[in-house]
């Protein structure tokens, strides 16, 4: 489960190794721009959840959401045919309980 940090959540390490930009690119939706390849390291933490709260993540676009897919190389639950609203509650699921 991800700690509380002060009045936000702490951000999720990494853990699967690579690129997700093969996931991103199969649930983009509508001509959002799906975001370059960054090979993040495993243990590392995306900028998009640092300090991150329900809030913002009940805000995060869909573009926002597939850079986290592409950072992390997972897909947190999320399935091309999800609305901004549902992806967004998949994100906080995993944010929340890891």
């Amino acid at each position: 489960m991800a700690e509380l940090h002060g009045q936000g959540f702490r951000g999720l390490p990494k853990t699967v190794a690579g690129s997700g930009i093969a996931l991103a690119t199969a649930m983009a939706v509508g001509g959002v721009h799906v975001p370059p390849a960054t090979n993040s390291a495993v243990n590392t933490v995306c900028p998009l959840l640092l300090g991150v709260t329900a809030a913002t993540i009940s805000a995060f676009s869909h573009a926002q959401i597939l850079v986290l897919v592409e950072f992390y190389n997972e897909n947190f639950g999320v399935v091309p045919g999800d609305t901004v609203s549902q992806r967004q509650a998949k994100i906080f699921q995993w944010v929340r309980f890891g």
